[in-house]
């Protein structure tokens, strides 16, 4: 539902009335038996989950933390009013801003329907609590819408999450594909194969590429999901391609494509193995040829017992 604001304050300075804040306050009196039960956990988790959600800028965000963090645990009940009351130079000392920013921050908060005024008397914020702990009185900041629009404002971070966790998977497929196309366009280069169907490959990956980062800066879901459905069409083309232009017969390196078996002989035939018995595999040792002796010389080596021509001792005396 949009709200507009519908009532003029003049020169009064009172705070501007709007519809939102009207409907608030209304749902605020009545008492909800189904509403659901958060605890000041809860109220932080849903609060930082809003930043991107709505249209409320990230500094008011970290205000309503800080907003939130304020608050005791027991104020979160459904029947406790969850109102905080610090000062707006407090809240400017605590992320060391200026008051102006502070409230400016306000401001955008209360017209988000984040958080109501409950002003005191003299416009200043004040309270106080019991012994227990329990408000009494205390005029502020209330944080009552945080409890009545929970439901509707953790729907609106869980689907912002789910976004981004899409855009997340998307990204990784995206690099995927972008990878399997780049591996068969290297192969084609190193091939040197060339032609218009290698380069629609890189323009189908880069059109689909383009198309996702356009939906992914609008916030557009479901132009990014229609864009990731394409990259399995990149992929059978890129399959298509290579059976054809890749993988042909004076292409394939392995042979023709009809008997791509190589034969190879592994075992000897047998007149090799023969060959080889015949032969001896170490060479032949060729001995030094014995020396000759003159006839009186070998004579006088059969009287001595020498029949080799090594030299004896007693070979002048013999001749």
């Amino acid at each position: 539902m949009n709200y507009t604001q519908t009532a003029f304050t003049g020169r009064t300075g009172a705070r501007p009335i709007t519809a939102l804040t009207r409907e608030l306050t209304r749902r605020m009196k009545v008492v909800d038996e189904s509403a659901v039960q958060i605890s000041k956990q809860d109220a932080r988790r849903v609060v930082k989950a809003l930043k991107g959600a709505i249209a409320v800028s990230n500094g008011a965000i970290e205000t309503l933390m800080d907003l939130v963090q304020l608050t005791w645990e027991a104020d979160w009940a459904a029947d406790r009013p969850v109102v905080v009351w610090p000062s707006n130079q407090h809240l400017a000392d605590e992320v060391r801003k200026t008051v102006a920013c502070i409230k400016a921050r306000l401001r955008e908060l209360r017209a988000a329907g984040l958080i109501l005024a409950r002003d005191s008397a003299s416009g200043r914020r004040s309270g106080f609590r019991n012994r227990d702990g329990v408000i009494v009185e205390a005029y502020g900041l209330d944080l009552s819408p945080i409890r009545l629009r929970y439901a509707e404002l953790k729907e609106a971070g869980d689907r912002l999450n789910a976004l981004y966790a899409l855009f997340k998977s998307g990204k990784k497929e995206i690099a995927r594909v972008r990878r399997i196309v780049g591996q068969a366009l290297a192969q084609a280069a190193d091939l040197s194969l060339t032609g218009p169907h290698w380069m629609a490959l890189q323009d189908a990956i880069d059109e689909i590429a383009f198309a996702a980062a356009q939906a992914r800066t609008m916030g557009d879901r479901e132009g990014y999901q229609a864009a990731l459905d394409r990259l399995p069409g990149v992929e059978d083309l890129v399959g298509e391609t290579i059976d054809r232009f890749m993988f042909t017969e004076e292409n394939n390196p392995s042979g023709s494509s009809v008997s791509p078996d190589i034969h190879i002989q592994t075992i000897p035939s047998e007149n090799a193995v023969h060959a080889k018995r015949g032969c001896s595999s170490d060479p032949e040792v060729s001995l030094p040829d014995q020396a000759v002796l003159p006839p009186p010389l070998l004579r006088a080596a059969s009287r001595c017992g020498l029949a080799t021509s090594r030299r004896c001792s007693r070979q002048p005396r013999c001749i």
